[in-house]
């Protein structure tokens, strides 16, 4: 049986077909790596329940994980204590890697620096959980100011992640050297990583990580925006990285996004921007639209209308009168205007996947 860190360096390497002989406790361990939900949390609750001593640690470690993209970081500190209270624990590097992850959350970030220097120190561990170690350092780092620092500890991250080209803390130490630049005003570099990290990110379409890694270059691009002065740019960001946070239930980026999207001062209520939610997104910077379900996005040509409308249609269903009246700012007759909006409707689909579109009952949706 394999290793849980051999296990998640498969998934990083995109060695996903050597996994596929494993049993139902594996099973578990690569659901919850693949997609943390509270569905995924309660595979993991029976798993720990049901099954063998022996494998509890790596499953309690899958919890503590899947706990952190819930944001419970109550239940976090519980199942640590837990697990290093016992009598026969031993140090381990992936509990104290979780615990340094723990640090970080909690905003300790001195101690979260300390007690990654000692596990650097005294304890052999593969090159993920290095990897993963050195990106915590350099957000604390961030965290505490220490701008240059960071980024040395941060480029220790990308150069082991080359390897790793799946793992979300390759992506996250993208993220943050990105961030660290734009704080010592290094426009080039910040650049640079950016288009490193949507690289990285346009190979990965159709799996089932894309979405979860989106978010970290959304995050990103926004940090780059606002270093532009781009403040309108970085609130539609912002929205677009809320709406994907809340289809994966991801409650700790959708907060850090509404909290960002409040202190521009631009509006008094994040909330009202989060529109009725469909399967698709469209990101203005990028004149791209993107699908939940398959996973993949498309660029859309330069036809500042169409891309007007798709952008509307993306926040949810509409009828006819409110999709013309938004659009040309003119009061919706039926007689004059339905065979206009049908047209349109016709124009629309051609920049659309086949099927995507639907119309009933003049309410226009993607799907």
């Amino acid at each position: 049986m394999k290793s849980l860190i051999e296990k998640e360096s498969c998934l990083a390497m995109g060695k996903s077909n050597e996994l596929l002989n494993i049993n139902s406790i594996d099973a578990f361990e690569l659901a919850s790596m693949i997609l943390r939900t509270e569905k995924g949390h309660s595979k993991l609750a029976d798993a720990i329940t049901n099954n063998s001593p022996e494998n509890t640690l790596g499953l309690k470690i899958e919890t503590i994980r899947n706990y952190f993209c819930l944001g419970n970081i109550d239940e976090i500190k519980k199942i640590l204590n837990e697990i290093r209270s016992e009598v026969n624990y031993i140090f381990d590097v992936e509990v104290e890697m979780e615990y340094t992850r723990y640090l970080v959350f909690t905003q300790q970030f001195e101690l979260a620096i300390q007690h990654s220097d000692d596990i650097l120190n005294r304890t052999p561990m593969s090159p993920l959980t290095r990897m993963t170690i050195y990106q915590l350092r350099g957000h604390s780092l961030i965290s505490l100011g220490n701008y240059s620092s960071a980024i040395l500890e941060l480029e220790k991250a990308i150069n082991i992640g080359i390897v790793f080209p799946r793992a979300r803390s390759f992506f996250s130490a993208l993220g943050f050297i990105v961030l660290a630049n734009t704080k010592i005003k290094n426009k080039e570099q910040a650049l640079y990583f950016l288009n490193i990290l949507k690289s990285n990110l346009d190979q990965l379409q159709g799996e089932d990580l894309w979405p979860t890694l989106f978010i970290v270059y959304l995050r990103s691009q926004s940090h780059f925006e606002e270093f532009n002065q781009n403040f309108t740019q970085k609130y539609k960001v912002l929205k677009t990285c809320m709406q994907i946070a809340l289809w994966l239930n991801d409650k700790i980026n959708y907060e850090k996004c509404k909290s960002e999207i409040l202190n521009l001062n631009m509006y008094k209520s994040a909330e009202k921007f989060i529109f009725q939610f469909s399967n698709w997104v469209f990101i203005s910077s990028e004149n791209l639209i993107l699908h939940f379900e398959t996973k993949t996005y498309y660029k859309l040509d330069n036809y500042p209308l169409i891309v007007k409308m798709i952008n509307l249609l993306c926040e949810g269903e509409i009828s006819y009168d409110d999709f013309f009246e938004s659009i040309w700012n003119q009061k919706y007759s039926y007689d004059l205007h339905n065979g206009h909006v049908r047209s349109y409707i016709s124009k629309i689909r051609k920049f659309l996947p086949k099927g995507s579109l639907e119309v009933k009952s003049e309410v226009i949706r993607l799907k």
